[in-house]
């Protein structure tokens, strides 16, 4: 019999190392186990913790191939790889107020992020699921025929269709963001091209085809008639007043002179001065009559502030005055603050007006340009060098109204119409009649096989003459600054 083995205690720390602890430490252990899933073992009903057999052992059947509505089902359930992210524990929350929730929108909100969570596909799965749907649809086939030996075989205006939008019944398109969608696209072949924004908006909201003035009709009504003749009319006569307008800047404000009345004004002008100089040539003056200027005699001192005589210098009675004076200056001009302020006091009513008129003014502008902002989807905006102006109406006089079709005579061309509505639409650039031809000046050469050996030799010569002339004059140009 071994004698027991004695250790000190004197410190934790030899507590800690010689005492043994094994099974406090498992009732512990066992302790937290019954937390983290609940209860306690011996609290539980009997239900809780067995449960009686009534199928056999699914590891003893035999393998049977799902359909493809358990395999789609199987397939949106979670993997096994994460069961073990998954919170097993049964213990209830020490805080219980952080975790409950009670709006209903927060709930809404929750149930459709995990909706949307396990309604999300990823690659692998698209292509898994393509791939099986394949594999079925080849053991079902059982013979070859023409058109599947020639499936390979491309043609040119075969149109690709997109594979998320043309299988409904394999990927559910409206789970996938457009994000998602053009990154799978990308990398095959059903790559979706980027299509500029302007191709779905119009640059304004006019219309395509306007409906023609009442009076362009072939019979039109009297009033339908007069109201064109009348819009024609002032469009002429505004052109013509503007018309006026330039000739009057312009042309009006020089005077019409004739050739003779020019050559005399031009004289006049360019002698102006000479007569002057002549008379004072004439002029000479006597030498008695010129006088010397008298300057200061350069001997005598003299100061800035010169020394102030006794007689010349202010009296008591003139300071006293002088004060008096500057204190009553004083006095008038405080009396003139005072006064303009009870003005002001009596001006605020002008003021108020005045700014009145100002706020009206601002008002009045806001309205402008909230009119202009809303009539901009309404108007022709410029494109190019060239405004567009509106197109003359096209109208009939009354003696060539007919009222039948047979004897009316045709006004306007229907292309041309169409092309105003294009350039008033801004879908083209308005344009102008040109009517100066350019004509680019020909380059004129001589081909190789039409030269002359003997003319391109002299010509090289004259060159080579010309460029020696040129370095002699230059030689003899520096020679001659040398020797001035």
């Amino acid at each position: 019999m071994t004698a027991r083995k004695r250790v000190s205690k004197k410190l934790k720390k030899s507590w800690r190392k010689n005492c043994d602890t094994t099974d406090v430490d498992q009732y512990l252990d066992n302790k937290r186990l019954e937390e983290r899933l609940g209860k306690a073992f011996s609290e539980r009903p009997n239900d809780a913790l067995f449960t009686i057999d009534v199928k056999p052992d699914s590891a003893h059947e035999p393998g049977i191939m799902l359909s493809s509505a358990q395999r789609k089902k199987k397939a949106l359930q979670p993997a096994k790889c994460f069961q073990s992210l998954e919170i097993t524990t049964g213990a209830d929350d020490p805080i219980v107020k952080r975790n409950i929730i009670t709006s209903e929108r927060r709930l809404k909100e929750i149930a459709e992020k995990l909706e949307l969570k396990q309604n999300t596909f990823k690659r692998k799965d698209l292509l898994a699921l393509k791939q099986r749907k394949e594999t079925i649809q080849k053991g079902k086939r059982k013979k070859r025929n023409f058109e599947s030996r020639m499936r390979l075989a491309k043609e040119v205006w075969d149109i690709k269709a997109d594979p998320i939008e043309s299988n409904p019944d394999v990927i559910d398109p409206q789970w996938l963001s457009q994000e998602a969608k053009d990154h799978y696209l990308k990398l095959t072949p059903y790559r979706r091209m980027n299509v500029p924004r302007s191709i779905s908006t119009r640059p304004n909201q006019i219309a395509s085809v306007q409906l023609p003035h009442p009076g362009l009709s072939y019979n039109p009504a009297l009033e339908d008639h007069q109201d064109l003749l009348q819009k024609v009319a002032a469009k002429e006569e505004a052109e013509r007043k503007r018309e006026e307008h330039l000739d009057r800047v312009t042309s009006a404000l020089f005077n019409r002179m004739s050739k003779e009345e020019t050559e005399k004004q031009w004289m006049e002008e360019m002698s102006q001065g000479i007569e002057d100089k002549v008379k004072l040539d004439q002029v000479k003056l006597a030498p008695h009559e010129i006088k010397e200027e008298e300057g200061p005699d350069s001997n005598e001192y003299s100061t800035v502030n010169p020394p102030v005589d006794g007689e010349r210098q202010r009296s008591l009675q003139a300071r006293r005055r002088e004060r008096e004076e500057k204190k009553k200056q004083k006095e008038i001009k405080a009396a003139k603050v005072e006064k303009k302020k009870l003005a002001d006091i009596y001006k605020l009513r002008f003021i108020s007006e005045d700014i009145d008129k100002f706020e009206g003014k601002i008002q009045k502008t806001e309205e402008k340009r909230q009119k202009k902002i809303a009539n901009a989807p309404f108007t022709t905006k410029r494109v190019g060098r060239n405004k567009f102006e509106e197109p003359d109406l096209e109208f009939s006089l009354y003696q060539d109204l007919t009222g039948s079709l047979r004897t009316v005579q045709p006004e306007g061309r229907p292309l041309t119409e169409r092309f105003h509505s294009f350039a008033q639409r801004n879908i083209m650039e308005p344009t102008k009649k040109q009517t100066k031809k350019t004509v680019p000046k020909a380059k004129t050469y001589i081909k190789t096989d039409h030269r002359i050996p003997e003319l391109a030799k002299i010509k090289q010569m004259e060159q080579r003459d010309a460029k020696r002339y040129r370095n002699r004059n230059k030689k003899w140009g520096k020679k001659s600054k040398v020797s001035e």
